[in-house]
């Protein structure tokens, strides 16, 4: 065997190391930010479910307000719910 030819192998050793270095840390650096992905999106939808409750919580207590003034009939059969909603809304506005 030649000693080049030895030399030729031990080098595309190391260069298939490096590669393979390379490809791992490519890889990781994909799962990482799939990661950050999908925990920024599970951030989003805690927020907007967040902003939805709170939006639903202020309509009850505007519907509680316009039924106790006569101005809606209680369509909804909620008016008994009222105490619940105010509760709910105070505590939102204290955050």
């Amino acid at each position: 065997m030649n000693p080049l030819d030895s030399r030729n192998t031990f080098k595309n050793l190391n260069q298939s190391a490096s590669v393979k270095s390379q490809l791992r840390s490519i890889i990781v650096g994909r799962i990482l930010m799939f990661g950050l992905l999908l925990s920024l999106i599970i951030i989003l939808f805690g927020i907007v479910g967040q902003m939805s409750y709170e939006d639903e919580v202020r309509e009850h207590a505007h519907y509680c307000d316009m039924v106790a003034e006569g101005t809606w009939p209680d369509y909804d059969n909620l008016y008994d719910q009222c105490d619940l909603a105010y509760n709910n809304l105070k505590e939102l506005e204290n955050k």
